[in-house]
């Protein structure tokens, strides 16, 4: 199956704004490219004052950020490209879940458009199934990118949905796209309003043990072997056994139970055991 420019239709701005304005109050912005989201309406809300949510989709990112400086880049009208900015309903203290959140309602919305049901790797990829595995991914495949970034007492919530892209325009072997999952066709403009409004319930909203209870029962990475690289530059190796209260990983290690708040993780088991859980 292979994608197609041709087919691929720009954003409907008409329906993004019947349906969103009403939540999101402090404005929509559209714009054909940017750099990096986050970036941009970083920039964006230091020249005005916003009281609002503010969001912020382009067709075509040229210079998107991830976690651990990874890139990410897309394709014009292959995939979502979009920043939320909220003010969380929380505690600072509880914040720690708030990338796990964006990704559950990254994966709510991808089931309510397309059917599919998603899962989660701490702290914050969505991933897609496959028929096939891959080293270090199994079945599965990375199709979401999700970058969360403090502003003062603000969050901007970066998400990335590799919605049309065929293999030849993924660029590593652990990428997916829905196309490659199977859903061709998908209606975008749908699918950036079901994620819009599932952030708009999940992140900004009050903490709900509910969900944080839907994350855990959606995270592939609980029962697996992982390897992490933490910010200072020392490895930590484990089994991933639980998501803590705060939001951070469970690591149950030769000498004891660790906890892993942030790190470049990847799991390490034998990739046909990849995606059980225990």
């Amino acid at each position: 199956m292979t994608g197609s420019p041709a087919t691929r239709t720009p954003l409907d701005t008409a329906a993004l704004t019947a349906r969103l304005a009403p939540t999101i109050t402090g404005g929509l912005v559209l714009r054909d490219e940017a750099g990096s989201t986050n970036t941009e309406l970083r920039e964006l809300l230091r020249d005005r004052p916003w009281t609002g949510p503010v969001l912020l989709s382009v067709e075509h990112q040229q210079a998107g950020r991830g976690r651990a400086g990874h890139g990410w880049q897309t394709p014009r009208g292959a995939a979502l490209t979009l920043s939320l900015a909220v003010r969380p309903e929380r505690e600072r203290a509880d914040w720690g879940w708030l990338p796990l959140l964006t990704g559950l309602a990254v994966a709510r919305g991808i089931e309510e458009v397309a059917g599919l049901r998603a899962g989660i790797k701490w702290p914050n990829d969505v991933l897609l199934p496959a028929t096939e595995s891959v080293p270090g991914w199994g079945p599965w495949r990375k199709a979401v990118g999700i970058l969360t970034e403090a502003a003062g007492d603000a969050l901007i919530v970066g998400i990335g949905i590799n919605v049309d892209q065929d293999t030849a325009e993924l660029p590593v072997p652990h990428a997916g796209s829905l196309r490659t999952a199977g859903v061709v066709g998908v209606d975008r403009t749908a699918l950036l309003i079901a994620v819009v409004q599932q952030v708009m319930s999940l992140v900004a909203a009050p903490r709900d043990p509910a969900a944080e209870h839907q994350v855990r029962e959606r995270c592939v990475t609980l029962g697996l072997e992982i390897e992490a690289e933490r910010p200072g530059g020392d490895r930590l190796t484990g089994r991933a056994t639980g998501i803590a209260a705060d939001g951070s990983l469970l690591v149950e290690t030769p000498t004891g139970t660790a906890s892993l708040s942030a790190g470049d993780l990847r799991h390490v088991r034998p990739r046909g055991e990849l995606g059980s859980t225990a």
